[in-house]
C-alpha cells in the first residue's frame, strides 16, 4: 500500500501543478506537510520518553550539521518528480527514480564489499535492461518530443541518486538524535529550499496561481495521508518483516501503481500496458530482489546486540537506516552478531 500511496501522492502533485501554475509550488506545499507531519511525530515521541527532549538538546550539538543539511537538499529533489510525470507519464518516473537508487546504492556496495562484485553486475544488468526496454516503448510512441523525454528522463534518474543521499545522511544523524528528529531535520531544510526556489521563481516571473475549487482540496488532502500513511509504514513494517522486503514491496507497489496509473490515462495520456513496458518493470523488480533481499538470505537471520540506551530501553545494534525514500539495514554483519569494521 505504501507504493500506491506513493503514486497517489505522486498523481495529486503532478495533476495540482496545473492548477497552481508550476511544479515549484505544489512540491513545496508537499514537503511543507511532510514536515507538519513528522514534526508532529517527534514532538510525541520526544514528549512520550522520560528524557526526550534532555537527549535532543544534547544530540543537537553533537550531530554533524552538514551532514543533516545534505540530506535535506536531497530530499528537495522530490521536485524533479513532479516536473516529469505529466512528461514521462507515472510508471516511467517511478521506473527511472527507484532505478536511481538501486544503482547508486550498489555502487556503495561495490565500494564497500568488493566481493559482492558478481551479484551486483547482475543486478544492475537487469536495472539496466528495465530502464532501456521502458524507454524505448516510450520513444516508439511518440508521445514525447526525444530531446524533452531523454533530458526529463536524466533529470529523474538523477533525482533516485539524490534520495540516496538523502537516506545515507538521515542514517547518519538518527544515531545522534533519533529516527523521527532526523526526519524532521531533513524535512525543515528540504522545505527551506523549497520556499528559496518559490521565491526565486516569482521574482522571475513565475507565480502561484489560487484555485479554490473543492476537488483541489481534495488533492491536498490526498497529499496529507499520503504523507502520514508514509511515515506509519516506515516506522512499523520494517521491524515486523525487514528493510529489505520492505523496500521490495514498496518498488512493487510504486511500478504497479504508475503503470495502472498510465493505462488509464489518469494524467491525460493514456500508455497502455504493453509486454515490453512490464517486461522492463519486471526486470527493475528481480534487479531490486538482486540487490536487496537475495544478499540477506545468503547471509543468514541478521544477528543484532542487545544494547540499552540511556532511558532503560533496548536497542537494536546496527540501527536501521533509511536508503532514498524507504529503509533497510544500516550494515552487513558478521557471523558472530558483530558489526564490520
Amino acid at each position: 500500500l505504501q507504493g500506491w500511496t506513493s503514486t497517489a501522492w505522486l498523481v495529486a502533485n503532478a495533476e495540482l501543478t496545473h492548477r497552481h501554475g508550476s511544479p515549484i509550488f505544489t512540491a513545496a506545499v508537499s514537503h511543507y506537510i511532510a514536515f507538519a507531519v513528522l514534526f508532529a511525530v517527534a514532538f510525541a515521541t520526544n514528549s512520550w520518553r522520560e528524557n526526550g527532549w534532555s537527549e535532543l538538546r544534547r544530540g543537537f550539538w553533537e550531530v554533524p550539521h552538514k551532514a543533516a543539511f545534505l540530506g535535506g537538499i536531497g530530499w528537495t529533489s522530490t521536485l524533479i518528480m513532479v516536473f516529469a510525470a505529466p512528461v514521462l507519464g507515472v510508471g516511467l518516473v517511478q521506473v527511472l527514480v527507484i532505478s536511481g537508487e538501486l544503482m547508486t546504492a550498489a555502487v556503495i556496495d561495490v565500494v564497500r564489499k568488493p566481493s559482492k562484485r558478481a551479484m551486483v553486475f547482475i543486478a544492475v544488468s537487469m536495472v539496466i535492461l528495465g530502464v532501456v526496454l521502458n524507454v524505448y516503448d516510450e520513444l516508439k510512441k511518440h508521445t514525447v518530443p526525444p530531446g524533452r523525454m531523454w533530458h526529463t528522463a536524466v533529470l529523474a534518474f538523477g533525482c533516485g541518486m539524490c534520495l540516496v543521499l538523502n537516506g545515507l545522511t538521515n542514517s547518519y544523524t538518527r544515531k545522534y538524535i533519533g529516527s523521527a528528529n532526523a526526519g524532521t531535520c531533513s524535512a525543515f531544510v528540504a522545505s527551506i529550499g523549497n520556499a528559496i526556489i518559490w521565491v526565486a521563481a516569482e521574482a522571475n516571473g513565475v507565480h502561484f496561481a489560487h484555485d479554490g475549487r473543492p476537488s483541489t482540496y481534495g488533492l491536498w488532502i490526498v497529499i496529507g495521508l499520503s504523507a502520514t500513511w508514509n511515515v506509519v509504514v516506515t516506522t512499523v513494517v520494517p521491524d515486523r518483516i525487514g528493510f529489505a522486503l520492505t523496500f521490495c514491496l514498496i518498488v512493487a507497489g510504486k511500478m504497479s501503481g504508475g503503470m495502472l496509473a498510465d493505462s488509464v490515462g489518469i494524467l491525460g495520456t493514456k500508455r497502455p500496458l504493453t509486454l515490453r513496458r512490464g517486461t522492463g518493470v519486471f526486470c527493475v523488480f528481480i534487479g531490486a530482489l538482486l540487490l536487496k533481499v537475495l544478499p540477506g538470505l545468503q547471509s543468514g537471520p541478521r544477528k543484532y546486540r542487545k544494547m540499552i540506551g540511556p532511558d532503560g530501553v533496548e536497542l537494536q545494534y546496527p540501527p536501521p537506516t533509511v536508503v532514498g525514500n524507504t529503509m533497510e539495514a544500516s550494515a552487513e554483519t558478521a557471523a558472530d552478531g558483530e558489526p564490520e569494521p
